[in-house]
């Protein structure tokens, strides 16, 4: 990490873009990105400090899909967590996950499959981001490109274990 003048460069490892940050209730801040097309988090103090109460190191890299892809957003859920979204073009289609961690940044073993989820409507999608509801159900939003068309826009609710509400629109 390399401080000039106010300006605080992360070396995540290679190929670094952050895209969503928020400053925590604590007053930590929270970032999220890509490294080398993982997922990306670090975590400062409110004084731009890695915090070493996160991942030990402040940072967290996460291959979702064993390929390439973009970690695009996160957000805070009512319980503190953090939830992130991630595209993964590790084959084709591709596809997003969404994955839940806890504030030490251990995956949530209650959310998805120990803490990701993998979506795949048989064609390509991305969500790109996502909001949980008071009752802690999740709506995800993104685009979906099916072969013989151009992209669509795809909304999506899921139950707050990560599982495909059927109770919203046609299933």
């Amino acid at each position: 990490m390399t401080t000039i003048n106010g300006i605080i460069l992360t070396d995540l490892g290679s190929s670094d873009y952050g895209y969503s940050v928020t400053v925590l209730p604590d007053g930590k801040i929270l970032t999220a990105g890509t490294s080398y097309f993982s997922f990306a988090m670090a975590r400062y103090s409110s004084t731009g400090a890695l915090d070493p109460t996160f991942s030990d190191d402040g940072l967290l890299t996460k291959d979702f899909s064993g390929g390439s892809g973009r970690g695009y957003n996160f957000n805070l859920t009512n319980a503190g967590q953090v939830l992130t979204s991630y595209y993964n073009n590790f084959g084709l289609p591709g596809n997003f996950t969404l994955a839940r961690y806890n504030a030490d940044s251990s995956l949530d073993d209650s959310f998805g499959n120990f803490g990701v989820l993998n979506v795949d409507f048989g064609f390509e999608n991305a969500g790109k981001n996502f909001t949980q509801l008071a009752d802690g159900k999740l709506l995800v939003v993104g685009q979906a490109n099916s072969l013989s068309s151009n992209p669509d826009v795809m909304l999506a609710r899921y139950t707050s274990t990560g599982t495909l509400d059927s109770s919203f629109g046609n299933g």
